[in-house]
């Protein structure tokens, strides 16, 4: 092909790259640009999905932390979704994958809180040098035990002015694992420096090393979300749980809750207890999640004054 063909070709590619609202036949999509982004942290490649809104010079953006062996789509595309309704709302969105999970380099077998922690601050700094993001209006969301990595990272980075958790984890993750039999046989092979070998009813099967015990022995008073979070303030928090989660008890929100300084906000969403609402299998519980996530960053981003106190909800 002759090089001017070749030109051309590559100009109609970026045409349609940078027209994607007048392409995209989703009609969800068409007030914003999405794309996909890669960050570096601590020499891995991270690889996330950046919703801007269209035509906004400076948005705030909301940073999502997935879950355990989880990924920057999450359940059943839960993030994205979240981040398409914020966006309607002004609000970026910036979702992706921690080391050793999803597309991000890394293998899974070696990650450590630490190392999830550090990936967070990662997105953190990246997302400030977009010329499309207002640095100081910077949130974060945490799914499960992405919880303890927003409360962890919030409490010492002051870049953070809004953290919200779904369906968090709550106190010393190195304790929990004495909680079951399961988490105590995995302590005793990580003592004796043996690779675990878990399952995930939904992502399937997993190794991991015996750093990962290592760093929570090293850092358990560091990484104790109830502890942290009264550090989070003067910067507000949300805490959403979904009643009768099967997977992390509700009661660890509560916790949370009751250990945060103001201004904070604790919100129940109901659940029938055959439904899995750890993983928001429920469309009334789901939509219910997109509403108060989107008005609780809608309120802290563009009325601040609103932001006071202390406050629950049952739905």
């Amino acid at each position: 092909m002759p090089l001017i063909d070749n030109l051309k070709l590559l100009q109609q590619v970026l045409v349609l790259k940078n027209n994607r609202k007048a392409q995209h036949k989703d009609e969800r999509m068409r007030d914003m640009i999405v794309k996909p982004v890669t960050f570096m942290s601590e020499g891995m490649q991270l690889v996330g999905m950046l919703h801007l809104p269209e035509g906004k010079k400076k948005s705030p953006i909301v940073i999502f932390n997935h879950g355990w062996t989880g990924n920057h789509l999450e359940s059943h595309r839960i993030f994205r979704y979240t981040c398409i309704e914020l966006c309607k709302e002004g609000i970026a969105g910036l979702r992706f994958s921690r080391r050793g999970h999803g597309d991000s380099d890394g293998d899974f077998s070696d990650i450590t809180v630490t190392g999830e922690i550090i990936d967070l601050k990662a997105a953190i700094d990246f997302v400030c040098t977009l010329p499309e993001i207002d640095a100081g209006r910077i949130g974060v969301i945490g799914y499960s035990h992405g919880g303890t990595i927003v409360i962890c990272h919030a409490a010492e980075d002051k870049r953070v002015k809004a953290v919200l958790t779904w369906a968090s984890s709550s106190g010393d993750p190195l304790e929990r694992y004495l909680e079951t039999e399961e988490g105590r046989s995995r302590l005793e092979k990580w003592k004796k420096g043996e690779t675990v070998t878990f399952s995930h009813v939904f992502t399937g099967i997993w190794q991991l090393k015996a750093k990962f015990y290592e760093d929570l022995v090293e850092n358990h008073d560091k990484f104790n979300n109830l502890n942290r979070v009264k550090e989070i303030s003067p910067s507000p928090v949300c805490f959403i749980h979904g009643e009768n989660d099967p997977i992390v008890p509700e009661r660890s929100s509560y916790k949370l809750y009751l250990s945060a300084k103001e201004p904070k906000e604790l919100m129940m969403i109901p659940g029938k207890s055959d439904i899995d609402m750890h993983h928001w299998r429920d469309l009334e519980g789901t939509a219910k999640l997109y509403k108060e996530t989107v008005g609780w960053f809608k309120k802290v981003f563009f009325t601040p004054e609103k932001v006071k106190g202390t406050s629950t909800k049952w739905q």
